[in-house]
């Protein structure tokens, strides 16, 4: 009976003693750890035969034994192209499984550790043949550009900083001795004003779902004409101001040789018509007689006058006339020649520029002719019913081009062609492209007015 009773003592004991096996205890313990699983979750892919991977990790290390792996809800562990070890699975995706394209995919892994813990996870990607992984965003792009700008703004100011402190560095000094032509900053400021209008605008479209589609379109308009107008003014006025220049020294070549065949020496000419000139070269005319009253040579101050003139005309007779004055000699009838042959120019150009302003209508007219064709087909497109306009994909169908597509691209394509009509006129009439802006910015804006008033 003792026995008994201690028998009964001896199990009572092992029983408290000796703790049960956790392993069939599904507990998610955090000291098992997934490191890294790929493709990533909520990923999209193109491949549908990807290669999945998992890491894992944990302190008293993994049971490779328990590990499962399921893709789909298909048991993948034993599989020939599944590779488990103990700090990762890998299986490859062959052809016979592989993976169903637009659907969702599951991928899950079960597995203890060699201290009996146990965690499950699941996590799932998209497969899309056709996805095509987005580029930056406007946001990102605006980042980017006012970084940079301010970086590059910052090393500027380091740099002008540095100059001053140890070269006396002043920007009056430096636009003394290398002064910087008006032109370039008719382009470079108004070009970077275009820049930034653009990605402001850009950022407020983009948020606001209630603009209208064509809100970008009308931005790029309105860029042009910040980044384009103040030059394409500057243009006009320059080949006004050209003209007038070349139309003076003509007259002022007349005048000389006039002067010159009563007996008066060109020096003295020239000092005479400096005190009575009223013309666009007055300024130009007293420089170069205070110069010839200082002593110095006339061939030398005739250049010395028309060196601010932008004019290849006006500097080709000057320095005919300058030469002509250092070889000595009866040069009033060279001069007198050389006024008369710039005269004849000058009314040649003149009655070129007249001429070729029909080229000039009959662009705009045809411009106009677009306009209205373009007002048609789109008027027309609703009643085309199911005829597409789209281009086919590779299995031979072909979708239908919206209407609010087509109205998008003939936008773009008459907005490009503006731009290039007014650079046509340019050279047609002057031969120089900036002399047709203004005509590329009036089309321009005669597109947006169009489509404001008639097509939107």
């Amino acid at each position: 009976m003792l026995a008994v009773l201690i028998a009964f003592a001896l199990v009572g004991v092992s029983a408290i003693t000796i703790p049960s096996p956790a392993r069939g205890d599904e507990t998610n313990d955090s000291s098992i750890e997934v490191m890294f699983v790929s493709p990533g979750e909520n990923t999209t892919i193109t491949n549908q035969t990807p290669m999945i991977e998992i890491s894992y990790y944990s302190p008293s290390g993994i049971d490779t034994k328990s590990v499962i792996l399921t893709v789909n809800g298909i048991d993948v562990t034993d599989f020939d192209y599944t590779d488990v070890r103990s700090d990762g699975i890998s299986y490859q995706v062959t052809e016979i499984f592989e993976l169903e394209d637009k659907k969702q995919s599951n991928v899950s892994i079960s597995l203890y550790d060699k201290a009996g813990n146990h965690i499950e996870k699941t996590f799932s990607f998209l497969v899309d043949t056709e996805y095509v992984e987005p580029g930056p965003g406007i946001q990102e792009i605006a980042v980017w550009i006012l970084g940079a700008l301010g970086i590059g703004t910052l090393g500027f100011a380091l740099v002008i900083l540095y100059l001053k402190v140890t070269r006396k560095f002043t920007f009056r000094k430096f636009l003394a001795k290398h002064p910087i032509p008006k032109r370039l900053f008719l382009m470079v400021i108004p070009g970077i004003a275009a820049i930034l209008f653009v990605l402001i605008m850009s950022l407020f479209v983009l948020s606001d779902p209630n603009v209208t589609s064509f809100a970008l379109e009308y931005t790029m308009v309105a860029a042009l004409f910040i980044g384009l107008l103040p030059y394409a003014i500057y243009a006009q006025i320059e080949k006004r101001t050209i003209a007038r220049y070349e139309r003076a020294f003509s007259q002022f070549l007349f005048e000389i040789a006039d002067s010159m065949r009563g007996g008066i020496d060109p020096s003295k000419a020239v000092i005479e018509l400096s005190k009575t000139d009223t013309s666009i070269l007055s300024k130009h005319l007293k420089i170069a007689a205070k110069g010839i009253e200082m002593g110095r040579p006339f061939e030398e101050m005739i250049m010395v006058m028309v060196k601010p003139i932008d004019s290849k005309l006006v500097k080709r007779y000057a320095s005919l006339v300058g030469e002509s004055a250092k070889v000595g000699g009866e040069i009033s009838l060279v001069v007198h020649r050389a006024a008369k042959d710039m005269d004849d120019l000058i009314k040649i150009s003149t009655e070129r520029t007249q001429s070729l302003m029909s080229q000039a209508t009959t662009i705009y007219i045809a411009f106009g002719v677009l306009m209205i064709i373009v007002y048609q087909l789109i008027g027309l497109y609703p009643a085309l019913g199911d005829t597409s306009f789209g281009i086919g994909d590779s299995s031979g169908s072909v979708s239908k081009m919206s209407i609010e597509t087509m109205k998008h691209r003939f936008f773009d394509l008459t907005l490009i062609l503006s731009l290039g009509n007014g650079a046509l006129i340019g050279l047609f009439t002057t031969g120089k492209v900036q002399y047709g802006l203004m005509h590329g910015l009036v089309m321009a804006l005669i597109t947006m007015l169009f489509f404001m008033m008639l097509v939107i």
